[in-house]
């Protein structure tokens, strides 16, 4: 009986995914010229720095040692470390990498993922700042099936999982790139397909490696982004009916869908984008534009930002002395926080008034 549930709700959630096949990638039109960025080191005394990700003028830091979480406000003072290595409550035994964080109410939650132990944690962030200790709100697992398929999770609310999959090398679903949106207590969850590209002659990782995505997701937990690593691609889910609703491309003729494995393997294609996050307004996408994929010299960088709707708003040029990877908005102050693991450091940007006109 069990494993004839899993059948069906697999069945259910391909034919409800399948409606986004009939939609066509609209172009998003060009991005106005980059306007240079200079940026500002901060946090000097802060190394080893995984994510940074923030909330309501926090800012939460994960490391690569004990105390793994380090909570700063946007004046950057310390406001609280914790989060210990070990087997025990809300201890972890591996880098607990923050997928995302959000307000819930009263409180900010933050997400994790164990791989060791195959079990997602939401951290109470308010709390354990308060606390000076790791507060778990709550925890699970993923079904069997889904447990070698993730790539990326976030917390659309207090309920829902979103994860990113891939099941080339599994062959629990349908042996492709998408999304899942779990419903942790039930166990239950629905597909989500995605775009995917392909690999000729055919071979599992370099698939699986070439429908990379990253997502980031709206303020309000209504929608999330999908963005190509290495397809000029953006598909929009609505989080409410659980569908692609709008997909975009960044330039006017999208590139053939069909990748050489040499080329592949050689580095010998673009890079297109590695971070992504997001307002209740906007995308705001960390664009590479780099024809090889394995050059590993410090690179300058486009932040590129359009409106949910696919329309051009801005585009920031981050120079390469920068070679950020990943960062955080504070929206508010209109201030970029972000992170080059390849220098260890974290650096400001604030951005121009009137960058939204």
């Amino acid at each position: 009986m069990a494993q004839y549930k899993w059948f069906c709700l697999i069945i259910v959630a391909i034919l409800l995914s399948s409606c986004s096949e009939g939609l066509e990638f609209t172009y998003t039109g060009s991005f106005p010229d980059a306007e240079e960025l200079q940026g500002e080191r901060i946090l000097e005394q802060e190394f080893s720095n995984l994510t940074i990700l923030s909330a309501d003028s926090v800012i939460v830091l994960t490391k690569m040692r004990p105390p793994y979480f380090k909570v700063i406000d946007t004046d950057f003072n310390l406001l609280a470390e914790f989060g210990e290595s070990g087997e025990g409550p809300g201890e972890m035994n591996e880098l607990p990498y923050l997928l995302d964080i959000y307000r819930d109410s009263d409180r900010i939650l933050g997400l994790i993922y164990l791989n060791d132990r195959h079990q997602f944690m939401t951290i109470d962030i308010s709390a354990s700042t308060d606390l000076g200790e790791t507060v778990v709100a709550r925890s699970g697992r993923l079904p069997s099936s889904l447990m070698s398929t993730q790539f990326q999770f976030l917390h659309p609310d207090g309920e829902r999982l979103i994860g990113i999959y891939d099941d080339r090398f599994n062959r629990q679903l349908d042996e492709r790139r998408g999304v899942y949106i779990l419903e942790p207590e039930e166990g239950e969850y629905q597909l989500v397909e995605l775009h995917n590209l392909s690999i000729f002659p055919f071979d599992t990782m370099a698939e699986t490696n070439l429908n990379a995505k990253v997502p980031a997701i709206s303020q309000e937990r209504e929608k999330a982004v999908m963005a190509g690593r290495f397809y000029p691609t953006i598909e929009i889910i609505d989080l409410n009916s659980n569908e692609v609703v709008q997909k975009y491309s960044i330039v006017e003729q999208l590139p053939a869908a069909e990748f050489g494995l040499e080329e592949f393997q050689l580095g010998e294609v673009m890079t297109y984008y590695n971070f992504v996050a997001a307002t209740e307004e906007y995308i705001f996408l960390l664009y590479e534009g780099v024809e090889n994929r394995l050059l590993e010299n410090p690179q300058k960088k486009w932040i590129q930002v359009l409106d949910w709707q696919g329309t051009p708003v801005h585009q920031f040029l981050i120079p390469e002395e920068y070679d950020i990877h990943r960062f955080t908005l504070d929206i508010d102050s209109d201030r970029i926080f972000a992170i080059s693991h390849t220098q260890d450091a974290i650096y400001s940007f604030n951005l121009p008034s009137g960058w939204r006109e």
